[in-house]
């Protein structure tokens, strides 16, 4: 009876194996365009965009046949917000968009976050974190999307 058993659930660990590979649509992030001078924009795009093809099921590679994926940073904008008691701006709101073009169809992205820098002496520091903070609330919209686009992963 044991072994009837542990060939069962050998069966089914294969099945759900071949099923996941079976439907993972392979994706390529073939180009991620950022014409802004800010290469931690690139480096954080990137990884936020591979991470919710990779949760809504895609499997990531650029063989030859897959469907490719290019992304565009449309706006990276800064506008001062508000001013310190010593009159310098401390308080920037930073707009960020970009652009999601598959073969057939364009998705467009933005979000607007503020952020504070109580000095200069902190650097890129609060413009990181907004940059961070914009990509946060842009990915549970990303992420329901690419799930839209690849619903076989909820039949898993």
């Amino acid at each position: 009876m044991e072994g009837k058993t542990i060939r069962i659930q050998q069966g089914l660990i294969l099945k759900l194996l071949l099923l996941s590979i079976s439907f993972g649509a392979e994706v390529c992030i073939k180009q991620l365009n950022n014409p802004f001078p800010e290469p931690y924009l690139t480096h954080a795009l990137r990884n936020t965009v591979e991470r919710a093809f990779l949760q809504a099921g895609a499997k990531l590679g650029c063989k030859e046949g897959t469907q490719e994926v290019n992304v565009a940073v449309l706006e990276l904008k800064e506008n001062p917000a508000g001013i310190s008691p010593s009159q310098r701006v401390n308080v920037y709101e930073l707009n960020l968009s970009f652009r999601l073009k598959f073969k057939d169809e364009e998705k467009d992205y933005d979000a607007k976050v503020s952020y504070f820098l109580s000095s200069g002496a902190e650097g890129d520091i609060g413009r990181r974190f907004a940059i961070d903070d914009a990509l946060n609330i842009i990915y549970p919209k990303l992420l329901e999307d690419l799930r839209r686009r690849y619903k076989h992963v909820d039949k898993l």
